[in-house]
Formats: C-alpha cells, structure tokens, sequence
C-alpha cells in the first residue's frame, strides 16, 4: 500500500510534485521581479516553464527557468516596462482628473479606460508569445494583435480566468489579504499554469511554422 502511494507514477505523487514545481516557480516570479523592470522577463520565464508543462515538455524547474529568464531578458524586460510605464500613466490621469465631471475629464477617462483594456488584453498573449516563440519586437506587437482577435474566444475564457482575482480584491478587506496570500505562495504560477491550457491550444495552430512566424498570416 505503502509503496503505491509513494511510487513516483502515482496521481497522488505526480500532483504534489507538480504542486511543488508551481510553489518554487512562484518564488523564482517574485524574486526576479524585485527589480520591477525585470517583471517582463520574469513573466516570461514563468509562462515559459508553465507551456511547457502543459505540453509535458519537462524541465529542471529552477534550471530551467532562469535559462528561459536570460533568453527572455531584452525583451521581456522592453514590454514589461512599456506596460509598467503606460499603466502608471494611466493611473497618475485618473487621479489628476478625480471627481471633475467636465466633458474633457470624462473624455480622458473614457480614453484611460480604453487604453487599460487593450493594455491587459495585449499582456495576455505578449509574455506568452515571448516565451515560445522567437521574433522581433514589431511581430511579437502586431502577432499578439492578431492572436487575440482572431481566438477570440480563447481570450474571453482567459480574461474569464481573472473574475475570481477581482472578485477577491474588491469583495472585502479580508478577502484582499487572502488573495495577497495566495500569490505570495502560489498565485502567479497557478494563474500562468491555468492560462497555459488555453494557450497551448491557441499557439498549437502556429507552432509547426514556428520559423516563419514573423511573416505568418494570422488573419485566415
């Protein structure tokens, strides 16, 4: 009895382990993050690790993901900054304009409003993209354009992934601390982990021409 419970094969085993790699990726996440304008990179390397444990393409955890987080570098870190700085932009307008009801402030809000929804849906697939597939900084852009349009139901289903993430940062104080909690521990790799069913579906119709995405047509 013993010695199926403990055998390597086991479910029970193979999903402790795997619990096991998403806690230590979390981790190397937040570690690498420190730095802030390393946050790109690092989200990279954490889908980077999560792709490829879906596709169980095993790797060395710890190993595994600072490599992808060196090849990822330049730019993970060029998009996670661009994000940084644009969502920073956006918030600093908001709290300038605050309760001002003029016609102008509400039309910056509006335009702050819309450039936050394109700025979360691109960061859906940026990161992703980055971690598989090797391209140039313009075709990683445009190819993220084109992927969320065109799988726009898989980008529902990952948009539909973060209701839960809301609903605990604004139901209540308590509830905020709890998903602080969760990230702290598991949060980030458990997201990326979740996320990657749906995006290996979505780049399984791209990755036979992997090396000629740059020109792929994305559109038909």
């Amino acid at each position: 009895m013993l010695r199926k419970i403990f055998d390597l094969d086991n479910g029970f085993m193979r999903g402790l382990s795997r619990s096991t790699d998403l806690i230590v990726l979390n981790v190397l996440f937040l570690v690498c993050s420190l730095l802030v304008v390393t946050f790109g990179a690092s989200l990279s390397a954490l889908y980077s690790m999560t792709l490829k444990m879906v596709r169980n393409e095993e790797d060395y955890t710890v190993r595994g993901f600072f490599k992808a987080f060196r090849e990822n570098l330049k730019q993970g870190m060029i998009f996670g900054v661009a994000v940084l700085v644009i969502l920073a932009t956006v918030i600093l307008n908001i709290k300038l304009i605050g309760d001002i009801n003029t016609g102008i402030a509400l039309g910056i809000k509006i335009i702050c409003f819309a450039i936050s929804i394109w700025l979360f849906l691109m960061a859906l697939y940026v990161f992703p993209i980055i971690a598989r597939f090797r391209m140039k900084l313009g075709a990683i852009y445009k190819n993220s354009f084109l992927i969320c349009v065109t799988n726009f139901k898989k980008t529902l289903i990952l948009l539909a992934m973060y209701i839960p993430v809301f609903f605990l940062m604004f139901y209540s104080e308590i509830t905020m601390y709890l998903l602080l909690s969760i990230c702290i521990v598991c949060g980030f790799a458990v997201m990326a982990y979740c996320q990657s069913f749906v995006l290996r579906r979505v780049f399984d119709k791209y990755e036979p021409a992997e090396a000629e995405i740059e020109n792929i047509d994305l559109e038909n």
